[in-house]
């Protein structure tokens, strides 16, 4: 009925499929990086270490006590990094995508979404004393300072900026 050299050319280009899917994964959660700020747009603020990333279940690791929610709305990728503003404090980006802008809505509305004061930056921004979330398309990001001095808050924006900049304009 089907010829030897029919069945193998099926079985090769099912491997063949597999082996993209799996490759256009582990691209797309090294594909964030660039939406990290680089120091040269930042200024006066410097990368403090490498990025910290995660796929799925990897995420549990890298946050302790919250990833259930990510996983319940669809999370995929994250990428987060600190970032060291001029006297030596300490700002921390995590970005993260979501499975789509619905379920990003999701998390950015669970994790204080309606508190705090509106900011222009996403198509959903708000910060409250030294914590700043947004939602552009299916990304979640979160901003977060160590305490609400003029400086941090300031370089909290400044991040904000830069990443809802570049999420908008990501193409994966």
């Amino acid at each position: 009925m089907f010829n030897r050299k029919y069945i193998q050319t099926i079985i090769s280009l099912i491997f063949i499929s597999i082996a993209l899917i799996l490759s256009c994964k582990e691209t797309s959660k090294n594909n964030l990086e660039q939406l990290l700020p680089s120091s040269k747009e930042l200024k006066e603020m410097k990368k403090d270490g490498t990025a910290e990333k995660a796929s799925g279940k990897e995420l549990f690791k890298l946050i302790n006590g919250g990833a259930g929610l990510f996983h319940k709305h669809g999370f995929m990728h994250v990428i987060a990094q600190s970032y060291t503003v001029k006297n030596a404090k300490s700002v921390n980006l995590e970005i993260y995508q979501m499975d789509s802008k619905k379920n990003a809505v999701k998390i950015y509305n669970k994790r204080g979404g309606k508190e705090g004061k509106k900011i222009p930056y996403g198509q959903n921004g708000t910060i409250k004393d030294y914590y700043c979330i947004i939602q552009r398309g299916p990304f979640f990001v979160s901003i977060v300072g160590f305490d609400s001095t003029k400086e941090t808050i300031d370089a909290i924006i400044k991040l904000a900026s830069v990443v809802d900049k570049k999420t908008k304009d990501f193409k994966p």
